[in-house]
């Protein structure tokens, strides 16, 4: 598919260039891995993980982070190997219910 969409001139070169992605990946991945356990205290929490990425995505969450926090404290409960997304989303479920619970929203519905 990608030689047909001209992003790659053979099928060979299409699989190289993502093998070589996934190499990548995995040797930063590994060394952070290692960096991280010969200085665990620089590893970043979830919620600042979740910070950084809402800011990185210019989520409007970006701008809550006592809700960011409240939210890496809680999913862990529900889902202990929760990434940054997991803390994102369940904080936007919370954002959304604050909002739909205060009194001026009850009174219009």
């Amino acid at each position: 598919m990608a030689v047909e969409m001209g992003m790659d001139a053979h099928a060979n070169e299409a699989a190289n260039r993502a093998i070589r992605a996934r190499l990548e990946t995995f040797v930063q991945r590994a060394g952070l891995d290692e960096h991280y356990a010969a200085y665990p205290e620089v590893r970043p929490s979830l919620a600042q993980t979740a910070q950084a990425l809402a800011e990185i995505d210019q989520d409007s969450l970006a701008d809550q982070p006592e809700l960011i926090e409240q939210a890496a404290r809680e999913v862990v409960k529900a889902k202990p190997r929760a990434d940054a997304d997991d803390v994102l989303l369940w904080a936007a479920s919370l954002r959304a219910h604050q909002w739909s619970s205060t009194p001026a929203r009850k009174d219009r519905a």
